[in-house]
């Protein structure tokens, strides 16, 4: 997985709009995610729908298409890969659990090994559809940026500000063996994506009634 990734200067967490997904020459690894919509067709992310289909708002992907893609386990979990433009995206699935816990599992098994270059890894927006990820589902790839470069991509609306408290490049906010954030931590880390749902749900709502 990580010998597609460009090596990094340093580990750490960087937050960029969703538009912009992929699209510094030193993103070479990305991690998208999919949940099927109907037999004919499946959603994709925001970010890695601009980068296949030129656009954050073109989400859906013929099942053909999704179908051809190559199938692969990269830590246990259960992925397709989409190459495209020169660059890896690793396509987590909805299963019995969120693509987003299953990417999660991944980065946090990341954060275990002894690679010893940093590699940049960029995380596509978690929101597939009307599906948003949670506070927990970030925790993956905080532990990961202890020793890689953790692109984290924002959808409209949404604030992820608060995972720089959590920059081992700027910040001394312990994380235990498990990567797992102290409760108080949590609380202030949730307030944050509460407040970010809040501000999606309002604007999916909107567009939904102008559609």
């Amino acid at each position: 997985m990580l010998s597609c990734a460009d090596t990094a200067g340093k580990p750490g967490i960087r937050t960029r709009g969703v538009a912009l997904f992929m699209d510094e020459n030193t993103e070479r690894l990305g991690i998208g995610f999919e949940s099927s919509w109907e037999k004919s067709s499946v959603l994709l992310s925001p970010g890695l729908a601009n980068l296949m289909n030129g656009s954050t708002s073109k989400t859906i992907l013929k099942r053909k298409t999704f179908d051809s893609l190559e199938q692969l386990v990269i830590e246990g979990e259960s992925c397709r890969m989409v190459r495209t433009r020169n660059m890896t995206v690793l396509l987590f699935t909805w299963t019995e659990v969120t693509p987003f816990i299953q990417a999660s599992k991944v980065l946090h098994k990341l954060s275990e090994s002894e690679q010893a270059t940093p590699r940049v890894i960029s995380i596509d927006s978690m929101s597939v559809g009307y599906e948003i990820g949670n506070v927990e589902d970030y925790l993956g790839s905080i532990a990961a940026s202890e020793q890689h470069k953790i692109v984290m991509y924002e959808d409209r609306g949404e604030n992820l500000s608060y995972l720089h408290k959590y920059d081992s490049a700027c910040s001394t906010t312990p994380i235990d063996s498990w990567g797992i954030l102290s409760r108080t931590q949590k609380k202030s880390a949730a307030r944050s994506v509460s407040e970010s749902k809040s501000k999606l749900k309002r604007r999916q709502k909107t567009m939904k009634r102008k559609s």
